[in-house]
């Protein structure tokens, strides 16, 4: 289950400078409000960390070192904010908006409402507006997405994972990266189903329960392993393996952490 804790991130007016580190673990978010009376906050993911300094009343920076951070900004005439990636700076100008840097180096910044700017050392700024999602690495290449593309990539900032088409492995790989109780898919064509839905982070068990729903050949095994319960979606005619047992709980279509989720041919 992913833990959200909230808290002030930056302080109010003052003359001095000051600064301050935040990482989260596989299994938590950290929500934090920029203190200057707009309402604004922001949202580090699961296994990331950042650097925030605030100089004088109103210049804020926020460095990504890993993982991925989202902010909700409301509009500030005084306020200057930044986001810093490596040699990468983005400016908000009032707006929802989520950086994220891969394993590989890149940074994907994708706006939802609003717009940013860009700056890197190999072009001059691009302006970044609502449904646009730039790849950064020698260079900016931006494109344009979809609302639902949009929605898709920036559902974890309320917790849920959104998609159009993902294999089931994908998605217990997300759910795994967010919640103590780990999913296990022994056999590779069960992981390899595509699906596509809408579902909560961190209800593993009712997203396989509805997997069950609406897979009758598939069955939910709960197990005991080192006092930490884990979950094994299988094949109905698989034998019980030690230190677990089968979830007897009904598969229902209408679990209440899933809002949409069918199979995707």
């Amino acid at each position: 289950m992913v833990g959200v804790l909230a808290g002030p991130l930056l302080w109010p007016g003052t003359d001095s400078s000051r600064e301050e580190g935040i990482a989260t673990t596989a299994t938590e978010q950290r929500s934090v409000l920029v203190n200057d009376g707009s309402g604004s906050s922001i949202l580090v993911d699961s296994s990331s960390a950042i650097r925030q300094r605030q100089t004088g009343c109103c210049n804020y920076t926020v460095e990504l070192l890993k993982g991925q951070v989202a902010f909700r900004m409301q509009p500030n005439r005084i306020r200057r904010f930044h986001v810093l990636v490596g040699a990468v700076k983005i400016d908000d100008i009032g707006t929802i908006f989520a950086v994220r840097l891969t394993g590989n180096g890149e940074i994907v910044v994708t706006v939802a409402e609003g717009l940013v700017r860009i700056f890197t050392p190999h072009q001059p700024q691009q302006i970044l507006h609502a449904y646009e999602q730039a790849t950064i690495e020698f260079g900016v290449r931006a494109q344009r997405i979809s609302p639902s593309e949009a929605r898709e990539q920036l559902s974890w900032m309320d917790g849920r994972v959104a998609v159009q088409r993902e294999t089931l492995g994908a998605i217990v790989g997300r759910l795994n990266r967010s919640n103590r109780t780990q999913i296990e898919i022994p056999d590779a064509t069960v992981g390899d189903i595509p699906i596509g839905g809408d579902f909560e982070l961190d209800h593993p068990v009712h997203f396989l329960r509805f997997i069950t729903s609406i897979r009758p050949d598939l069955r939910i095994m709960k197990c005991t392993i080192d006092r930490r319960e884990k979950l094994r979606l299988v094949e109905a005619d698989t034998a019980l393996a030690p230190n677990c047992r089968w979830d007897t709980q009904e598969p229902h279509s209408r679990q209440p952490s899933v809002r949409s989720l069918v199979p995707n041919p």
